[in-house]
C-alpha cells in the first residue's frame, strides 16, 4: 500500500508541476518565497564535499549538449537565426510620459506582470 501511496504522491507532484509551468508565464503562479541567510562558507564546503558528483554531472550535461548540437548540425538547424525586427530610435522624437517616468529601449523582450501599487501611491526607489 505504501508503494501505491508514494506513486499517487509523485503523480500529484507531477500534476502540480505541469500546472505551475502553464501558470508561470501568465503571471498566475504564486511563488513560495522563504527568507533565509546565505552562508558562503557552508556553500563552498558543500561544493567541496560534492565535487566528484558535480563534476560527473557537468561532464554528462556537456556531453548531452554536444550531442544535441551535433543533431542540430545534421538537421541543418545549427545556424538557424530568428528574424530580428529592429526598431529605429530617433532621439528627436517626443514621447509623452507621465511625470518622473522613464522610457527604456532594449533588445530583450520582457513583461511586467504586476505592479503592486495603487494609483496615486507614492513609490520610493531604494538603492539595493
Amino acid at each position: 500500500m505504501g508503494d501505491a501511496a508514494g506513486q499517487a504522491e509523485q503523480a500529484m507532484r507531477n500534476i502540480a508541476g505541469l500546472l505551475a509551468e502553464a501558470d508561470f508565464p501568465l503571471g498566475r503562479y504564486r511563488l513560495k518565497v522563504e527568507e533565509t541567510t546565505f552562508n558562503l562558507r557552508d556553500y563552498n564546503r558543500f561544493l567541496g564535499n560534492n565535487k566528484a558528483s558535480i563534476d560527473a554531472f557537468k561532464s554528462r550535461q556537456q556531453a548531452a549538449f554536444d550531442a544535441e548540437r551535433a543533431r542540430w548540425r545534421l538537421a541543418g538547424q545549427a545556424e538557424h537565426a530568428a528574424e530580428v525586427h529592429a526598431v529605429a530610435v530617433d532621439d528627436g522624437v517626443d514621447i509623452e510620459l507621465p511625470l518622473n517616468a522613464r522610457a527604456v529601449v532594449t533588445h530583450v523582450a520582457g513583461n511586467v506582470w504586476k505592479v503592486p501599487v495603487v494609483a496615486g501611491q507614492r513609490v520610493v526607489v531604494v538603492a539595493g
